[in-house]
């Protein structure tokens, strides 16, 4: 039934909500109520997977006098940040402080694409080697022909395989007559194909093009980059050329095919397939496991071991670091940490802020 906005705040405000109990396991972050500019705290029951409260700063202050307030959290997960660490040291001394495993990763990946600006050399230059090995790969291949030209082609044979099967009924004794009637093609067809030895190729003998006065101008700008059939008509036009657009896109369209199967173009072709990962993406691929990457991924990354293997031992520590999981307690931490002497700054400042935060993080992957 229709009702009136007062009513519907009416009813909103006289529910009555109850308060949360206390989680044992609670998850705190920031949130942005403003990105860049105003940040509050977000506090969640991780076990039940609810929101409990908002905060409406961002300090350990007010994180501690929650904390103070709802006694009893037993376990606090929180980001690697010293802001909640405070505050959880404060409010409850007691609980036991645990990182959380996707600000973790997420911190290990941001060091590992770090890495990867500073090699993006080496990770270019891999790029570009793959691309020739494609380009070998494909410059053997055959250019697709055109849908006119596969159409031209099916008839070439058709009429090659009537010519054919006219050879054959005639080296049996058969009529001209009643190759005409097995067929279904006239007799004069028939008489004029065997007495030519073949069906009439009617390949026209080559005629003065609108185009050849032109030919040289546009193989000039085919050369500079202008591979658009309408915009070179446009350019004869406006130079006061003779021919429509239609003749002009299909010398383009032949000047293509041409050119389809040149070293030069191929390459150029596959390079603009192939480009050089942004540090997002290589970081993903040389953290993931090879038999989840196409040949092509594992080409680059077995190129890119050759031209920066300090890159390849950095990645080979971080997926060590991911991979421990549950059995991190088994594994002493100063393991995954050998970073600080073997890997560039940026994974050595990740290990040397996780060596400080080293008993948290082993909660974190134990819990």
């Amino acid at each position: 039934m229709p009702v009136s906005g007062a009513t519907l705040l009416r009813m909103i405000r006289a529910i009555v909500i109850e308060e949360p109990a206390t989680p044992r396991v609670l998850g705190v972050d920031e949130w942005a109520w403003r990105k860049g500019q105003t940040y509050r705290t977000i506090l969640c029951d991780l076990e039940l997977g609810h929101v409990v409260d908002l905060l409406p700063h961002r300090n350990a202050g007010s994180f501690a006098a929650w904390l103070r307030q709802h006694p009893g959290v037993e376990i606090v997960v929180r980001d690697r940040s010293g802001l909640y660490a405070d505050g959880a040291s404060q409010g409850a001394p007691a609980a036991r402080q645990s990182a959380d495993r996707w600000h973790l990763l997420r911190n290990l990946g941001d060091a590992m694409r770090t890495v990867v600006d500073r090699h993006r050399t080496a990770v270019r230059s891999a790029a570009r080697q793959v691309a020739g090995q494609l380009a070998e790969h494909h410059g053997d291949q055959q250019t697709k022909p055109t849908s006119e030209q596969a159409q031209l082609m099916a008839k070439r044979t058709a009429r090659q395989d009537l010519y054919n099967e006219m050879c054959r009924l005639h080296a049996e004794g058969m009529t001209i007559s009643a190759i005409a009637r097995a067929l279904s093609v006239s007799r004069q067809k028939v008489e004029r194909w065997l007495k030519s030895a073949g069906p009439a190729a009617h390949d026209k003998p080559a005629q003065p093009k609108l185009l050849d006065s032109w030919f040289g101008i546009l193989e000039q700008r085919w050369r500079a980059g202008c591979r658009n059939g309408t915009r070179l008509w446009r350019e004869l036009r406006d130079q006061g050329a003779p021919v429509s657009v239609t003749t002009v896109k299909r010398w383009a369209t032949a000047r293509r095919l041409r050119g389809a199967g040149t070293p030069e173009v191929v390459a150029a072709t596959t390079a603009g397939r192939w480009k050089a990962p942004s540090s997002r993406r290589c970081a993903w691929l040389l953290t993931t496991a090879p038999e989840k990457l196409d040949a092509d991924e594992r080409r680059f990354i077995e190129q890119l071991a050759r031209n920066a293997p300090g890159l390849i031992q950095a990645a080979v520590l971080a997926n060590a670091f991911t991979k421990m999981g549950s059995s991190f307690f088994c594994v002493h931490v100063s393991y995954a940490f050998r970073m600080n002497s073997l890997t560039p700054k940026a994974l050595a400042k990740f290990a040397t802020l996780s060596n400080y935060d080293a008993a948290t993080i082993r909660r974190g992957y134990v819990l």
